[in-house]
């Protein structure tokens, strides 16, 4: 898999030969499902888990707290201290050990404390991974049934379905899949998407599915995967598969392999040296490196202070020569003693030995403090560097929201025969539920529209369903999603797998319709298109209202039976009323065909030489709208404090969220992102206040005032901000200068 090995492949007859070879086929996956069999495919082709590296001894850990310098110097002042104790007079040893013990006991706590920490915090950190490795799920095929199950338990043969946001647990290639685009910049480093089809099929444990869904055959787990070995090489641990683990391969391909493990052990090592260059280099930044400069530094004055006063007093001595010098040898002896004990005092005093535990404790409280409020900190002196934050930049949804989408709004049309001016009703969450409305307002036929449209253009990973434990929906897959599902529950809609099975195609490899038009963040719109049952088809749509609202010729009426005339102004003010309420706005529209078109894959008139990525096609235009709803994510109970308890520290919090601008002030004007100082009041009092110039503004608008532009290259095609207009749109426009790796080049200014 990781090299591509196309041969290899075809001499199995393809992905449907390797399948069966493996005991599987795309449909069902795997035949023989029985905890022995499964044992046995772990046996032969191993399990999906590498082993993490054992946890540091704590005495490793007392070790590595000796390497302080400050440290050290202590303990060197405690040495020397107990080792002139017996050249003090009897009745002052008592006293004068009691410094040198003082010391030791300082050392032995701040030691103890700091390896106590470490120790701790590690065994939790490894809890809390198996934890999370425990919580992730997959759905896999087994015996014809979708399956949840965590990634450990996958094996080798298993169909697992891969939607946007999955991480893959394992190398496979892949049997099925629309438009899949991967992100393996955390194998490769660089940051271009790669598509995955039929004759790019093989996809790498550790990459992203940043576009599309399909199936996945499983082919190769845990250390004979690329994550797999990439982890072993880091942990020092044993990797690469075997020639028993991995029968179907040659020695000369063996050699091939351990070689390629070998270079990624070299990289990585390489890697770790560059690191902590890095880290050595930047180490006089942190407090631990201050501070041990401040002690030495002290201990040097110290040191000097010790030596001058111990030559003054050796030369006073040896200044009164008839005095002094006349004296028996070994009181001579004693009172040079007495002055080095002198000398020796001073250098100790100096010495702060308080500082290393005053630095252990006030990173130790800290540390503790943000345990209790459930983030859990790694490194102890990371704590130091939240300290010295003066910005957080934080994402909307799941983040300040609780990721619990609800629709509170939506806009329909009116009946056939009457209704306002501009053919459209909004319905609130007021006193009734949208659902009931819904109910009351729209016939039968337009409901089961609207469930279709909601239910058939959606993820097949996108579920919902009542906790009579918690008495709460629960959501899995995209919480967009998830909202319209679940008002098509309240609307009395049957299970989706239900449904989706009627409009299941035996000529494509799709779960159910014959075409689909992925969403990317590009288009803002996802589109699927099935058969009908009179023959004919149907293109579901539904994405922002500004990639729908173009493309739609009327709207349905609420009872089903015709197609009216659509307002855009009054449906874009219903839309800036959601958004100014702090939700998100979704359209839904349809489009009927009486026959398949000639190509469902053709652009629209002008989007020929556009990327894919931002393609619009002819089949999703003259679109009849069904609906615009307006969702609701609500805050979290404690964002709004959190937010002002860092403004009073003097830290600025910024969100960074891919809904409408609009909806983005609102929700950081309620959270206290931005102040009532930050906003204009607006001349009609029906508008709400819009924040002061460059306090909000959308992702394009950012990239152009921050990012240099390369007028050197040739104008391309991209979503940019007009400066004359104060419009976002596709544009001609030179590209931004970008570095090596790829990354857009900061103007100084703007930094």
């Amino acid at each position: 898999v990781k090299d591509g090995q196309k041969g290899f492949l075809e001499a199995y007859g393809g992905v449907e030969g390797l399948a069966s070879a493996l005991g599987s086929n795309s449909s069902k996956g795997l035949e023989r499902i029985d905890e022995n069999s499964l044992a046995e495919r772990r046996e032969q082709f191993g399990k999906n888990y590498v082993e993490p590296p054992p946890l540091r001894s704590y005495w490793s850990l007392i070790l590595e707290g000796l390497e302080d310098i400050t440290i050290r110097a202590l303990l060197v002042c405690a040495t020397g201290v107990l080792l002139l104790v017996p050249a003090e007079k009897p009745d002052h040893r008592a006293t004068t050990s009691i410094e040198g013990i003082a010391i030791f006991c300082t050392v032995a706590f701040v030691l103890n404390l700091q390896a106590g920490i470490e120790y701790t915090k590690a065994k939790e950190f490894r809890r809390q991974q198996l934890e999370l490795e425990g919580d992730a799920k997959f759905k896999i095929i087994r015996g014809g049934e979708t399956m949840e199950t965590s990634p450990t338990e996958i094996v080798v043969g298993d169909v697992v379905r891969i939607a946007v946001g999955d991480i893959i647990p394992a190398d496979g290639v892949l049997l099925e899949g629309t438009d899949i685009k991967i992100d393996e910049s955390a194998l490769t480093g660089e940051p271009i998407l790669v598509a995955k089809n039929i004759q790019e099929p093989f996809v790498l444990s550790g990459t992203s599915v940043m576009t599309g869904s399909g199936k996945l055959l499983i082919v190769a787990v845990g250390l004979n995967s690329v994550q797999g070995r990439i982890l072993a090489a880091v942990r020092g641990t044993e990797g690469g598969g075997s020639e028993e683990n991995d029968p179907g391969t040659e020695t000369n391909e063996n050699t091939r392999l351990t070689t390629n493990i070998e270079q990624e052990e070299e990289e990585e090592n390489k890697a770790e040296v560059n690191a902590k260059e890095v880290e050595k280099s930047n180490a006089g930044s942190n407090l631990q490196e201050k501070l041990n400069d401040t002690a030495m530094a002290i201990g040097k004055i110290g040191l000097y202070v010790a030596t001058l006063a111990f030559l003054l007093m050796l030369g006073v001595f040896l200044g009164q020569p008839k005095k002094n010098l006349n004296l028996p040898p070994v009181e001579i002896a004693n009172s040079i003693i007495s002055f080095f004990l002198v000398a020796v005092t001073i250098l100790v005093v100096a010495v702060p030995e308080g500082l290393p535990l005053a630095v252990v404790l006030s990173l130790a409280i800290t540390m503790g403090r943000l345990m209790k409020d459930n983030n859990r900190v790694k490194h102890i002196f990371a704590c130091e560097t939240m300290g010295s934050a003066t910005t957080i930049c934080s994402d909307k949804t799941g983040t300040l929201t609780q990721n619990r989408m609800t629709i509170m709004r939506c806009l329909v049309g009116n009946s056939a025969n009457g209704g306002t001016e501009n053919n459209i009703t909004e319905i609130k969450h007021d006193l009734k539920d949208v659902a009931v409305q819904l109910q009351e307002i729209c016939s039968p036929q337009m409901l089961e529209l609207f469930i279709q449209s909601a239910i058939l253009n959606s993820a097949p990973t996108t579920k919902v369903s009542w906790d009579e434990t918690t008495k709460n929906w629960k959501y899995v897959g995209n919480a967009t999603e998830c909202a319209l599902l679940k008002l098509c529950t309240q609307l009395g809609a049957e299970e989706p797998d239900i449904l989706r099975a009627q409009f299941q195609d035996a000529d494509t490899k799709l779960d159910w319709g014959v075409k689909v038009f992925p969403f990317s963040s590009q288009r803002k719109k996802m589109s699927w298109i099935i058969q009908l049952k009179d023959g004919g088809y149907r293109l579901f749509s539904k994405g922002a209202p500004s990639g729908i609202l173009d493309y739609t010729t009327g709207i349905l009426s609420s009872d089903g039976k015709s197609v009216k005339p659509i307002d855009i102004d009054a449906c874009q003010s219903a839309i800036e009323r959601f958004q100014h309420a702090a939700m998100r706005t979704l359209a839904l529209a349809y489009r009927d065909f009486a026959e398949m078109p000639t190509n469902w894959d053709e652009p629209l008139p002008g989007q020929e030489s556009v990327s894919v990525e931002t393609q619009i096609f002819a089949a999703e235009t003259e679109l009849t709208l069904l609906a615009i709803v307006g969702i609701e994510d609500p805050l979290r109970p404690t964002v709004t404090r959190a937010i002002s308890q860092c403004a009073t520290a003097g830290v600025d919090v910024r969100m960074c969220t891919g809904d409408a601008l609009a909806t983005a002030v609102a929700i950081s004007a309620q959270c206290g992102i931005l102040r009532p100082s930050d906003m204009v009041p607006s001349n009609d009092p029906q508008k709400p206040k819009q924040p002061k110039p460059f306090f909000a503004m959308e992702g394009a608008e950012f990239d152009e005032r921050v990012h240099v532009i390369d007028t050197e290259e040739s104008k391309v095609m991209r979503r940019c901000f007009d400066y004359d207009t104060g419009k976002i749109g596709e544009m001609l426009r030179h590209p931004f200068k970008r570095d090596a790796d790829g990354e857009k080049n900061n103007k100084s200014s703007s930094i």
